[in-house]
């Protein structure tokens, strides 16, 4: 896959800022200004992004925040490790499906990306043991209904 060299203005500002912070920033104990920093730019993110005030940090009636992470690589992991959590979880508590252990639930799951994915995607879903399908694009775009038609397939499968 394409890495990018990092070597543009804002990557190399950041840098900086990062060695001059130079502190592990695990929680607010172990980094306050870190995980101050951390808000702050998921907070602006939900604001540049148009979405609801629910996604910040600080709504009183939502669980808004973010965590920034160190890749594509480590983001599109925890996103999979999630997305896998929720599913067993539903499956588990689904009276109508017939539970089993966690492996066979497991093996009834489907991951779905583009063929222009990043090579990380497949490396994830080969790691969390989830299949994965790639879609074909349309002028690199993937279309809602070429997804619809896969997630209806693997439903129709069981």
């Amino acid at each position: 896959g394409y890495f990018p060299a990092l070597n543009s203005y804002p990557s190399l500002l950041g840098d900086m800022l990062a060695t001059r912070i130079n502190c592990v920033g695990f929680t607010w104990a172990s980094n306050p200004a870190s995980t101050e920093l951390q808000i702050v730019m998921t907070d602006w993110l939900v604001d540049m992004l148009s979405l609801p005030a629910t996604f910040r940090h600080d709504h009183p009636d939502g669980c808004g925040g973010g965590v920034i992470q160190s890749s594509v690589s480590e983001s599109t992991m925890l996103a999979l490790l999630a997305a896998r959590t929720r599913a067993l979880t539903q499956l588990r508590g689904d009276v109508s499906q017939d539970v089993g252990n966690d492996a066979l639930l497991n093996s009834r799951l489907v991951g779905y990306t583009s063929d222009q994915a990043h090579s990380s995607v497949l490396k994830v879903s080969l790691m969390s043991l989830v299949r994965l399908r790639s879609l074909p694009t349309d002028e690199f775009s993937l279309r809602g209904e070429t997804l619809r038609r896969a997630v209806d397939e693997d439903r129709a499968q069981g």
